[in-house]
């Protein structure tokens, strides 16, 4: 596992040892600048300042449109997608972000990880009341770098940067919490001029997290069609695994 995530590992301490040097010598305002340094402001990287706008409860799954697609199973996951995207399974390092990006044509990578994996990851968090991998998401998601005031902001920011995907030029991204009796989580998403992005961060009702992160280039899906894809989602055995 240490090997998977190391790129991150990195990352998170050179900025969170340089966020302590900030804490302990400037006030606020340095400390978000020094954030921005490293991660980009509003302008530039927009998602870093969007909350969840609003909650989606226990959306109408469109059962027709999931009937017609295509039933894959991926390592541990197993999930219905259009036939127009490559299939492709992500691990959470950097290089995530960078080769999804460079990937040619529209795609959706997948992602699982087992429960308490980001609490066990960055127990650190444990100091700021969060106890399980869905708060952790929660509060990371519910990130606004213009309200960055301590070490605590400072590290979800951080975090938010390096777990968010390219989500296109972000001109219109928005992000909506999901809840409904077999998943909870946060999808961020853009209606780009270069395509749709979504990236949603899943937890099922045995607290698997799953990342599905779709490249939509050719403007196929909507928020309904996403909901369908990822209501589609299960983890099998890992044993099975390929």
């Amino acid at each position: 596992m240490i090997n998977k995530i190391k790129d991150n590992i990195l990352i998170a301490c050179f900025l969170g040892l340089g966020v302590l040097y900030v804490i302990r010598f400037g006030g606020p305002t340095i400390l978000r600048m020094y954030i921005e340094a490293g991660l980009g402001n509003c302008q530039k990287t927009p998602i870093l300042c969007v909350k969840p706008q609003r909650e989606i409860i226990n959306p109408v799954i469109n059962e027709k449109y999931l009937f017609g697609l295509p039933y894959s199973e991926l390592g541990a996951i197993q999930i219905c997608t259009p036939m127009e995207f490559k299939l492709v399974k992500q691990r959470v390092t950097k290089v995530y972000k960078e080769e999804a990006f460079k990937a040619r044509g529209s795609a959706i990578y997948l992602l699982c990880e087992p429960p308490n994996f980001f609490v066990n990851l960055f127990p650190q968090s444990r100091q700021y009341g969060i106890n399980s991998d869905y708060d952790f998401i929660r509060t990371v998601m519910n990130v606004d770098l213009d309200e960055i005031s301590n070490i605590s902001g400072a590290f979800f920011a951080i975090m938010k940067g390096i777990f968010t995907p390219d989500l296109g030029d972000q001109s219109n991204v928005k992000i909506v919490k999901v809840t409904n009796r077999k998943f909870k989580g946060f999808i961020s998403y853009n209606f780009g001029g270069d395509g749709n992005y979504f990236d949603c961060n899943i937890f099922d009702n045995e607290n698997n997290y799953f990342k599905v992160y779709i490249k939509d280039l050719k403007k196929m899906l909507d928020m309904n069609k996403v909901l369908a894809i990822i209501s589609s989602i299960k983890k099998v055995d890992s044993s099975l695994e390929k």
